[in-house]
Parts: structure tokens; C-alpha cells; sequence
């Protein structure tokens, strides 16, 4: 029986390449990734959901979200009208929560004013949307880390409107017959895996809803590493960090280049 690891991909950021950072409101960043686990993990990963959602009195109508937590917006608002006790307590056994379920988090982050600066002349209309990029190469590290635990690999994308969902899933069908996207030269040092190391690998791409219990994860966990880029001290990301909740702490050192969390066109990083 085949044995396949789980990967849920979330987004975070504008996803187009003409996004302006400098400009209030817009995100310094895109991002892809969320986390990446055992297929016979998932029960395990339900089940300390549901202990987290008992313990906090949430409806099962609620659905975990990173945007609505940190600004207390939405179904997440009633947390204005916790005292500074009970908001911590509620933030720790979220942290706890993630911090026990076993799965480890993986993505690709790209900043938009490197990504402008590097490409946006060069390639003028030609430019591809920040999205091509942050999948290939999450997907592609997801791999190689199935390859290594000789598992197969389900790769599971959050829904989005129908366009996105269709671009996204071409993505997936061309890294499948293809390969990677990118030009030889600039993936040697990263160790690329071939055509055929895909085919053996890549086993199926699912539309998943907010509702998933591992998307509604994968969204608590991709914020951070986003943020993580440009804030090492960013409390969340050092949770996960210390915890050794990511990728690059589940990978040999020597390892980390190419297959560890990627953070693509950061000038000072």
C-alpha cells in the first residue's frame, strides 16, 4: 500500500507582480506554504484541534483563521472583551496547540520589492504572477522530503475563485510532466529533482475548503513564516522555532538550502 505525506498550502499576500510595497496597506510579501505530515497523522491532528476548540467553548462553526485572531475581527471579535489573562491563556493554548500536533511547517516566501527589482525589467509583461514561483518551489521542497521518508506526496491547496484555482492546478500538472519551471543554471545548487523523481512522487492536488481542520493549520502556521523573514523575534515564529515546528529543524543542516523554508529575494537576507 502506497504510504503519502500530507501537504496543505495556504497564501498570504498579493499574489501579483506589479503589487507595490511601499504603499500603506500592501504586504511586503507573498507567500505559500503551511505544513506538511504523515497521511496517518491526520487523526492526530484533528484530535488536538477538537481538545483546542472544548477547551475555548469555539463553535464548530468557527473556523480557526491567523487574520481574524491577530486583529480580533470577525468570528475571532469577541476576544476585544478579554481581560489581558485571559487573552494570554487564550493565545498559549493556541500556541500549545500547535505546538503539539505533528506536523511541521514548509513554504516559500518572496519579498515583493526584491521580486519588483530582480525581475520586473527584465521580463516587463512577460513577468509571471508571484504564485508560479511560491507553489513550484514549496512543492518541489515538500518532495524532496517525501522522497526521503520514501512517501508519496498529496498535495492540498486552500480554494480560491475559480481562475486562481485553475492557474494553480496547471502549476501542478506542469511540475508533474515538466518539472520545475525554472531555468537549469539557477536551480543547479539547489539540487533539483528531475521529471521522473515527479512522477514517482507526486500522487494527487485537492481544492480544499477554510473548513479543513490541517488548512485551518496550515493558515496558522504560514503567517508566522511569512513574518519570520523580516522579524526573527516575531513572538509566533519563535514559537514555532523553539518548538521545532519547521522544516529546517526536521532536515539535516547541510540539507536546509534546498530543502528548508524558502525565503526568495530578500536583499538582506
Amino acid at each position: 500500500m502506497v504510504k503519502t505525506m500530507e501537504l496543505y498550502i495556504d497564501e498570504s499576500g498579493s499574489r501579483m507582480p506589479n503589487c507595490d510595497p511601499t504603499k500603506e496597506h500592501n504586504p511586503k510579501w507573498f507567500g505559500m506554504g503551511g505544513i506538511l505530515f504523515n497521511e496517518e497523522d491526520k487523526i492526530i491532528v484533528e484530535q488536538f484541534h477538537k481538545e483546542f476548540y472544548l477547551g475555548q467553548n469555539l463553535s464548530k462553526d468557527v473556523h480557526l483563521h491567523s487574520y481574524e485572531i491577530r486583529r480580533k475581527q470577525g468570528n475571532f471579535v469577541f476576544l476585544k472583551e478579554y481581560c489581558p489573562d485571559k487573552l494570554r491563556a487564550f493565545m498559549e493554548d493556541l500556541s500549545n496547540m500547535l505546538i503539539k500536533v505533528p506536523v511541521f511547517g514548509i513554504g516559500c516566501v518572496i519579498d515583493q520589492k526584491g521580486y519588483h527589482n530582480r525581475y520586473q525589467d527584465q521580463y516587463r509583461k512577460d513577468i509571471w504572477w508571484l504564485c508560479k514561483t511560491a507553489f513550484s518551489i514549496c512543492v518541489e521542497r515538500a518532495a524532496k522530503y517525501a522522497k526521503l521518508k520514501g512517501r508519496m506526496l498529496r498535495v492540498n491547496v486552500e480554494k480560491s475563485d475559480p481562475n486562481t484555482d485553475k492557474k494553480v492546478e496547471q502549476y501542478y500538472k506542469d511540475i508533474k510532466e515538466s518539472g520545475m519551471p525554472f531555468s537549469n543554471q539557477n536551480m543547479r545548487k539547489y539540487n533539483p529533482l528531475d521529471i521522473s523523481d515527479f512522477k514517482e512522487i507526486l500522487y494527487d492536488f485537492k481544492l480544499k475548503q477554510k473548513q479543513s481542520i490541517s488548512m485551518q493549520v496550515a493558515d496558522l502556521f504560514l503567517y508566522p513564516i511569512c513574518r519570520g523573514g523580516y522579524e526573527g523575534d516575531y513572538k509566533p515564529y519563535r514559537v514555532l522555532e523553539q518548538g521545532q515546528k519547521l522544516i529546517n529543524q526536521n532536515v539535516d543542516t547541510l540539507k536546509i538550502e534546498e530543502i528548508g523554508i524558502k525565503y526568495s529575494c530578500f536583499e538582506n537576507r
